[in-house]
Formats: structure tokens, sequence, C-alpha cells
């Protein structure tokens, strides 16, 4: 894989998830920047390390392949995937990167340049308006991860801020969450005690948790502001437009994706940085805390030629350079954000002037916020141009009259800011219903009959819908593996390239093999994953991609992979079977003493255990049939409950079961069979479970005829009779358990007998028992040594088998 030019930078950023609220922001600062500058971003998208969830860890051998010669530097969201670590463990995994350049966002490592927010001001500046101003005195907290850098400064600065205003420090108070909105969901129940929420105001480490506690407790009757206070820690989009909206505090993320990406450029050309960069926060008032937006004001009528003496002494150039500086919008918006101000302060001066009643400061805003729909960040940054200007206006104005008019003009702002918002989420609920709709179509082409590499090409006409440019799917050499380790892989498809460079193979560390298309500006890099299987990997890029397309795409081709493995080992299985049957056909009269001696019990039934068929060897076996219409009758009660667990196995895992630990019952002789194997029939289009064959084998004739010793192998080894009991029922496949019920004797008896026979054959358990016998009968009475292969086959259990009659 290339760059698109020779002086381009490509810069890997490693990321937790891309749907991520605090992450899109991230991920949208980047992709600004790489609009403005001659260098592109690969986003490799793991998982937290270390993670709790069950198989999140899977996902994270993901980030090897940032550690490819064509990666110039690294930004890494460290304080996302390093949720779950600590100072070292974090520290660990950053050294193997060590050799490239390297920035952190949310934390910060000895010798590595990090880009930190200020929790500590931020969350303090929380506390001290929910204590001085709202009164609050019962002030709880729930805390992100506990080896979090960030989650740890935040908790010590809601500590450090109560004792300082001389509140009760409760730390029963303080309850433990992980950054996600599921968890601060699933808090709600600790904040309630006999039907009342157990403090005034509650401060959450980040949005995230703050608007699933909101949701939670609003559930069970509670509604903020007016049962409890809530604020959280982040400022994401949502936070504007939630009921109520939130109060919170902002910290620039996207200007933490500009401030890598400029520091990391420095590294990189040999430049002076900054080792330590703190961006500000900065305390947002919301409803969710008890404020409002305050009173709209009409305006008092104005006399002619009346004019404020404060209006004449205002110079708007001068204004609006120090509202610019103290709003610090993204370098991007600079110009166009310097425009805007200067056409809205000319504006609004005239308006004060002449109090009119159609204001031209909201006919140009109204102007403006149409042209600049488009913004990313529309919503965070309209708020700060607004809020910052009002208070500059404010400030200035020393007349009441005039004071009272501009809260009302920017009240009417703000409620414009809040229309324009409505019809962007309304354009976005819009989108992903279209999404839901593609990706119903996209199930449906992945999960057909047609070849894997067929169906990936049949997404092709829905790419264009997901915004999608460009895809390549990666697999690894050989199928799908159990292992993360990411070695030699296949170029499985790419919806741009020559079809007679299908399935080219490649070495990881290229993420893409030599010669194809270089990469968009921005791609983003997922792992193919379904649980603990590894398919291999997706390369996506495009024009304004959807963060929920990313994940919803990954699991439909990961899905599509891992069931298109499965039939394929399922058909060579078949090819295999056949093969096999082929040649016992051919060989009938070689193999027909051995059948014979091991004569095999085959019962097929339907999902329920209907009986469908029955063999010769099942019907003398088993006893007789005439009056048995379902197996379910000849099965032990005590093995039904272990029955069901193992029938729902075959629903799903495509493979035969060896020893399940199921028995079948001889009506006649009242004697138990073990069954030895159980598969599944599955429909060969559907592939769903049709019927079930059932493979039983008695051992006991078996072992009559051509596996127990006679006396004198015993006497040679100075064998008692009950140890030659205790051999022959582990011979029949016997449980320890099963042993001590044959032989009225406790398990512990049996254990000891067991030792001492192990110890006089010399051996350390039954296979090595079982060779010794093997070894005797062929040296005196001459059976052909396959027959002993064939019975080690049938009575030892294999070590990645369910566990079965024959295991101690």
């Amino acid at each position: 894989m290339s760059k698109n030019t020779p002086t381009e930078t490509t810069i890997a950023v490693l990321i937790n998830q891309i749907e991520g609220r605090y992450q899109s922001l991230l991920l949208r600062g980047f992709k600004e920047y790489a609009e403005n500058h001659s260098c592109r971003f690969i986003f490799f998208v793991g998982k937290s390390l270390n993670s709790p969830y069950e198989y999140e860890n899977y996902y994270n051998s993901i980030y090897s392949l940032a550690k490819g010669s064509e990666i110039d530097g690294i930004i890494v969201a460290s304080g996302a995937i390093g949720n779950y670590l600590d100072l070292e463990e974090n520290k660990d995994f950053l050294k193997s990167y060590l050799n490239t350049p390297m920035v952190t966002i949310g934390s910060q490592f000895p010798g590595i340049p990090g880009i930190i927010t200020d929790n500590y001001s931020g969350m303090e500046s929380l506390v001290r308006h929910l204590a001085r101003f709202h009164y609050y005195q019962r002030i709880a907290y729930i805390s992100g991860p506990q080896n979090n850098p960030e989650s740890k400064a935040r908790l010590e600065s809601y500590r450090k801020g109560i004792q300082q205003l001389d509140l009760p420090l409760d730390e029963k108070l303080i309850f433990q969450g992980d950054f996600s909105y599921q968890s601060g969901y699933q808090c709600a129940d600790q904040f309630i005690k006999h039907g009342q929420i157990v403090f005034d105001a509650l401060i959450c480490a980040n949005d995230e948790m703050a608007l699933g506690i909101m949701t939670a407790l609003r559930d069970k009757g509670f509604h903020a502001p007016k049962d409890f206070a809530i604020t959280g820690f982040d400022d994401i989009p949502k936070s504007h437009y939630t009921s109520p909206p939130l109060t919170t505090v902002h910290q620039p993320i996207n200007q933490q994706s500009y401030n890598a990406c400029e520091i990391l450029l420095d590294m990189i050309e040999g430049k002076s940085f900054n080792q330590r960069t703190l961006s500000p926060c900065k305390l947002i008032l919301r409803e969710s805390c008890g404020c409002g937006r305050g009173n709209r004001i009409s305006p008092q009528p104005i006399t002619a030629g009346q004019e404020p003496h404060s209006l004449s002494s205002l110079d708007i150039r001068n204004i609006g350079d120090s509202i610019l500086e103290k709003a610090n919008p993204p370098k991007q918006h600079t110009r166009e954000i310097g425009n805007i101000l200067s056409t809205l302060l000319e504006n609004v001066i005239l308006d004060i002037k002449t109090l009119r009643k159609q204001p031209l400061f909201l006919i140009a805003l109204n102007d403006w916020l149409s042209l600049t729909f488009h913004w990313n960040s529309y919503t965070e940054l309209w708020h700060n141009i607004l809020q910052q200007c009002h208070n500059e206006l404010l400030s200035l104005l020393d007349h009441h009259r005039d004071r009272a008019y501009v809260n009302a003009l920017f009240q009417e702002g703000y409620a414009g800011v809040a229309l324009r918002t409505a019809q962007k989420e309304a354009r976005k609920s819009d989108k992903l219903e279209w999404l839901f709709f593609v990706f119903r179509k996209i199930a449906v082409e992945l999960n057909g009959s047609l070849p894997l590499t067929k169906r990936f090409h049949n997404l092709k006409k829905n790419l264009q819908e997901l915004d999608i440019d460009d895809l390549y799917i990666i697999g690894h050499e050989g199928g799908p593996q159990d292992s993360s380790e990411l070695k030699q892989m296949t170029l499985l498809y790419w919806s741009k390239q020559q079809e007679d460079r299908q399935h080219k193979s490649f070495p990881s560390r290229d993420i893409l093999p030599q010669g194809f298309l270089p990469l968009h500006r921005v791609s983003v890099i997922l792992p193919l994953v379904l649980r603990e299987i590894h398919m291999g990997y997706m390369v996506v890029s495009g024009r304004d991609i959807d963060p929920l397309v990313y994940d919803n795409l990954r699991e439909e081709i990961s899905l599509a992979m891992y069931t298109t493995s499965l039939y394929e080992r399922n058909q060579r299985k078949e090819e295999q079977l056949k093969q096999t049957l082929d040649n016992l056909k051919k060989s009938e009269e070689r193999y027909r003493d051995m059948a014979l001696v091991v004569p095999m019990m085959v019962v097929e039934t339907g999902r329920e255990l209907g009986i469908r068929f029955v063999n010769q060897a099942a019907e003398k076996g088993l006893g007789n049939w005439e009056n048995i219409k379902n197996l379910r009758r000849i099965i032990p009660k005590e093995d039904h409950k272990r029955l069901e667990k193992i029938l729902m196995k075959l629903e799903y895992r495509r493979e035969a079961l060896v020893y399940p630990d199921i028995r079948l019952i001889n009506k006649e002789t009242r004697r138990l069979i073990p069954v030895a194997q159980l598969s599944g029939i599955y429909h060969k289009e559907s592939q769903e479970l049709t019927g079930i064959r059932w493979n039983a084998f008695d051992p006991i004739p078996f072992i009559k005829k051509a596996v127990l010793p006679d006396e004198n192998f015993f006497s040679q080894y100075r064998i008692s009779p009950r140890e030659e009991e205790v051999i022959k029922q582990l011979l029949q496949g016997l449980s320890i358990q099963q042993t001590a019920d044959k032989l009225f004797i406790s398990q512990s008896t049996v254990k000891g007998h067991l030792t001492q026979i192990y110890s006089k054959f010399g051996v350390s358990g039954k296979a090595e028992l079982l060779r010794v016998i093997q070894d005797y009968q062929v040296s005196v009475h001459g059976y052909n040594q396959y027959l002993f292969t064939v019975m080690n086959s049938l009575l030892s259990i294999p070590k990645n088998s369910t566990k079965g009659p024959g295991q101690n």
C-alpha cells in the first residue's frame, strides 16, 4: 500500500470505538484537519484493553497493524482504550510503538507528548456552582473506570471541591461507573432508598452516564430538575437537546484532535513541540441543574433622538476580536466565525439604537444559521458564538433598557439555534431509518446461498447508499481461526480493483497488498470477529459515512464469513464421510469381520426425537422397537436435563458431539448403552437443524470378544480380583461414580484401586493401560493391530470432547 503523494504523512489513530459520542467528536476533528493538510488518517478501531465485557478483548489484535512501515506517526486515544488499565499496563502497551513518533489524547505518560483535559478546574467550577448558586448540600458523584487517569482526576477534584466548600464528604454518595451509558442506567437503583432519591444533586464523570441515569430515573418516575439536579462532563452534542438540556463541562474535543495532529507533525519534521498540552474546560449551564433560560423581557419604548451613551464608544472590530479570542473556535472555522461576528455586532448595535420590531440581528443570524448548516459541530459552535457575544455586549452596555433588549434578542437567537438543531436531528433520524432499511437489504445479500465472493460482489450496489467509496475485506490465509494473531492474509473482496487480483495473498504488516489503490484521506480499519473466532479485518473509506455504518457492516460481514466457514467445513466433512463410505463399500469383504465385532447402533430422529430410522444393530442391541415412537422414552430421566443443553449445542455448533454423556436403555435387559456420537442433520440451503443422528455402541460384547485379557495377564501383574473388576468396568467406559455404584463401593475406594492398578502396571492413566493390554493381546493372540486402533478410538474420550461416561 503506497501513499498518495511522496510528501504525504500517514497517521495511525488507535481508538476503542467509532460510534461513541466522544470518539465520533475526535474522528470529526481528524477529518477536518485532513481536509486542510497534506496527511491522511487510518483509524484502527478495537475495544478497550483488558475490558471486563465478554469477547471485547478479541477485537484488540487490530492495534498491531499500526506497526506497519507505512505509518509515519501514531495518535493514541489512551483515555478511551486504556479505560481498564492502570498506569504501568498502559505504559507497557505503548512501549511497542515507541519507535514511531506518538502523541496521546486523554492521558500522559513519561516521554510521550500528551493532550490533557483540565479536569480539575472544570470539575471544581461545577461543584462550586451547585453548592453556591443552587445551595445543594448532598451532592453525589458517579465515577468512571477506577484506573482511568481522567476518571481519577475528576473524582479527586470532586472530593477537593466538596471539602473546600465545607460540605460533608459522604463516601456513600460516590458510586462506580465505567463512562458508558449502560453503567449510568444500571446505577439508578442505587440512588433510591425508601422511594426517595438519596441526594440533592448528582455529578457524573461524563455525559454518557448522565444521559443513562436521567433515562433510568425518568422510567422510575423521577424528573430533573424537579426531583434532582444532574450534571455531566464533556458537552457531547446530545447534551444540548436532551430533555432537560444537560448542564455540563465543555472540553474542546475537536480542538484536542487538531492539537494532537500539530504536535505529531512537529515531531515527525524534527521541530520543537510541547510535551504537555492542557485543554481548558468551561462550565456550560443548562436546565438539568435548575438553571433556566431566563425570562424574555419586552423592550421599553424609546424617545426619538435618545441614544444610549454607551453605544457611541463601541468599536466593533475590537469587540469582535475579543469575542473570537474567548470563543477559541477550531482553526478551520476562525475566518468564517470572524465574519459572522462582524455582521451580527453591526446589526445588533443598529437594533439597539432603533429598537426595531423586526431586528436586523435576527435576520442576519437566520441567514448565517442556514449558510453554516453543514458544520459538523453546529450546535456546539453556535452556542459558543452566541454566548460569548451575548456576555461581551452585556459587559459593555450600562443602560437597563439596552441590556433587556439584548437579552430578548439573544433568547430569540438561542431558540433559533435550538430549532435548527432539531431540524438536523430530524434529518439524522430520517437517515438512520434509511440506514436500517439498507442494512436489511445487505443482510439478505450476505446470508444467501451464493459463494461468499459473489455475495460480497453483490454488496457493491449498496455501498453508495452508505456513502462508502472503498471497501476491502481481508481474511486469514486458510480461513477463520481461533488465534487473534494477524500473519498471512488474503484480500477476499474490494470495491474498485480488477477481478484478476482476487484472493491476493500478502503479509499483514502491509495492511493491503502492494500495488492496490491508496486509501482515502480518512480510512477506518475494523476487525472481523464473531465471539472468539477471528475472520480478518475490513478497510472502509468514503465521503461522510455515518458512524453507525461501520459496526453494523462489520457485524454483517463477520456473520457471513463465519456461517460460510461452517457451511464449507460441513461440506468437507460430508465429502470425507462420502469418501469413507465409498472406501468401505469397496473393501466390504475386508471389513466384514470387523463390522461383526464392532456393531455400531444407528438411530435417526427428528428435532423432537421422534424416531425415523433404526438399523439392525440398534434393533438387536436396544430391544423391541415396535411400541417405541420417541427416543426420549428410552433415555434415563437423570439424563434429560443434560440432553436439552446438548441439543441446543447441535443447533449452533454444526459439529458432531463425541461421547456427550447420554445413555440409552435396552428395554428388555434394562442395561444402559452409552451414546458414542451425536450429529445434526441440516437442510442443505437454509442450514436449519432438521434431525439428529444417534450413534450408540455397546462395549460389553466387544470387550468380551476382543478386549479383556485372560487370567494369565492379571496374574502376571499381581492384580487382585477386586482390581480386576475395576479394570473391567473401566474398559466398559464407566466413570468412577458408575463403577462405585456397580461394585457397591465408595468413590474413594475406586480411586484407591485405580492408584494401585496404575502403579502395578507402571502407567499414569487409562490411555497407557489400554496400550499395555493391546500389546499383550497382540503378542499372545496375534490380533490385527488395526482392530485395537478401532478399540482405542471407541473407548477413549478425546481431550476436547464433551465429558462422557468414560472420563474420570
